[in-house]
């Protein structure tokens, strides 16, 4: 075995390993005035938000358990993305969560068990801290003058954790939203993989 260079791998294994930290965050989310409640994990390397259990009280719908868990990504402004911070404290100002389907794409559940049926359109996303209108296509005039507004969804944010109900028309404000950051843990580089890889191949080499 050549004792140098192995050693020179492992002394150079420490130098190579990558500051990036991979972030969780244990959220719980409850609106007492409607009984809706849900948890989920932050997580600051993909920008995403899962929510992994729905729970409500007296009439009110939840996500059936085949649409968990439900997948949000972190954005801002009309069609950009977040970069949650490592640091971040559970605050969500002008940005917030949007889910990867629409709306009607999910199971919605009643208090008896029976799937909700929508006459709603299969554009908006379901918002946390931030609501998705869908905005249909107007045509003021006819013919050549004719003004077209295509269809859109446009975003507002609401500066809290705040999700919209279209199936009762109303937002979901929450009375507890709590952020808990679980422990950090270095991601390894590309570099110190590599060189684990060859401190291995050195080993079987001079055996």
């Amino acid at each position: 075995m050549n004792i140098p260079r192995y050693a020179l791998t492992l002394l150079a294994i420490p130098l190579t390993t990558s500051s990036a930290l991979a972030v969780d965050f244990n959220v719980f989310f409850e609106d007492t005035s409607t009984g809706v409640d849900w948890t989920g994990v932050v997580d600051t390397t993909t920008d995403t938000l899962s929510i992994s259990q729905w729970n409500t009280t007296g009439n009110e719908f939840y996500l059936g358990q085949s649409s968990l868990p439900i997948i949000f990504n972190a954005v801002t402004g009309s069609d950009g993305s977040f970069d949650i911070p490592d640091t971040w404290d559970g605050t969500l100002t002008n940005w917030g969560f949007v889910s990867e389907n629409p709306f009607t794409t999910y199971q919605w559940t009643d208090r008896f068990g029976s799937e909700i049926a929508f006459d709603l359109p299969n554009t908006n996303g379901v918002g946390v801290g931030v609501i998705e209108t869908y905005i249909e296509e107007s045509i003021i005039g006819s013919g050549k003058g004719a003004t077209v507004t295509p269809a859109r969804v446009d975003r507002t944010y609401t500066n809290s954790a705040a999700t919209h109900d279209p199936i009762n028309s109303r937002t979901l404000t929450a009375t507890t939203f709590t952020t808990t950051s679980a422990e950090a843990v270095p991601e390894p580089s590309s570099a110190m993989l590599l060189l684990v890889g060859a401190a291995g191949a050195l080993t079987r080499r001079k055996r």
